[in-house]
């Protein structure tokens, strides 16, 4: 069996906790490689400004899926590590 097909299972078998840990870091992930490879290519875009819940009420309207991004959306590593292991620890407590 390869990876994927581990990875498939243990997604499908894996509690809410769990599952919105790995949906967090993959996300993490993606906006990291897609802001890198802006700035590697000189492009002044950010994902952050895209997916984050803006600070003016009418920019909310624009850009209304910032409503459920952003609670996905981690700035660095110690903000998505320190985030997902109080999902880890609260999540098994309340599950």
């Amino acid at each position: 069996m390869n990876y994927w097909e581990q990875f498939k299972r243990f997604f499908r078998d894996a509690d809410t906790a769990m599952k919105l840990i790995i949906i967090n870091v993959a996300v993490f992930v993606l906006v990291n490689v897609i802001d890198s490879v802006f700035y590697f290519m000189a492009v002044p875009f950010s994902t952050v400004d895209w997916l984050a819940v803006p600070a003016d009420p009418m920019d909310l309207l624009i850009k209304p899926w910032t409503v459920f991004t952003y609670m996905f959306l981690h700035k660095d590593l110690f903000h998505v590590l320190f985030n997902m292991l109080w999902l880890y620890a609260f999540g098994r407590l309340f599950l």
